[in-house]
C-alpha cells in the first residue's frame, strides 16, 4: 500500500506488535537484485516498508540521466512487488547524506534497518540509526547487476546497431 511519509508514525502504532523491516532504495529499472533485496529484507521480519527516494535525489546520486522513470511509477512497480506491505516517497534529506533515512527511522522505529555495505558502521550514519533503536541489518547479497550496468549495456547495444 502507498502512503505518505506522514503515515509512518501511524504504521507504527498500528502494527506495534510487529518486527517492522525498513529497506529504502532508487528503484530506478528494477532488476532480480532488487527483487532479491527486498526479499532478503521480508524474512527478517513481518511487515516490509520500503522508501523510494525522490527524482532530485536520484539524479544527485546517479547523474543528470537519471532516473529514467520517475518517481511516481517507481513507487507504483515497488508497491506492486509482494514482498511489499508498504511504500512511500523518501522525504528530502536537505543535501545531508543520510539524512532522509535518519528522518524515516525516527517517523518509523523500524525494528530493522537493511543496508548495503561492507560493515555496519561504515555509513556515516549507522550509529544514530542504532541509537534511534533499530538494528542495522546488511543485505550480503549485492547482486552483480545494477541498473547503470543494464542502462550501459542497452546503449551499448544500441550503438552497436547504429
Amino acid at each position: 500500500m502507498i502512503v505518505d511519509f506522514e503515515q509512518l508514525p501511524e504504521i507504527r502504532e498500528t502494527h506495534k506488535d510487529d518486527k517492522i523491516v525498513f529497506r529504502g532504495g532508487c528503484y530506478d529499472i528494477v532488476h532480480e537484485g532488487h527483487i532479491q533485496g527486498l526479499a532478503f529484507a521480508k524474512k527478517l521480519g513481518t511487515l516490509l516498508v520500503v522508501g523510494v527516494r525522490p527524482d532530485k535525489r536520484v539524479t544527485e546520486r546517479k547523474g543528470p540521466t537519471r532516473p529514467i522513470r520517475g518517481q511516481d511509477a517507481r513507487l507504483t512497480v515497488v508497491d506492486a512487488i509482494r514482498y511489499v506491505d508498504y511504500s512511500f516517497l523518501m522525504p528530502d534529506g536537505n543535501d545531508e547524506i543520510g539524512a532522509a533515512s535518519l528522518r524515516v527511522v525516527d517517523a518509523l522505529r523500524p525494528d530493522i534497518f537493511v543496508g548495503t555495505g561492507t560493515h555496519v558502521g561504515s555509513h556515516p550514519n549507522d550509529e544514530a540509526v542504532q541509537r534511534m533503536g533499530a538494528e542495522i541489518i546488511l543485505d550480503p547479497n549485492l547482486p552483480p547487476n545494477s541498473t547503470t550496468k543494464i542502462i550501459e549495456r542497452i546503449m551499448a547495444l544500441h550503438m552497436d546497431r547504429s
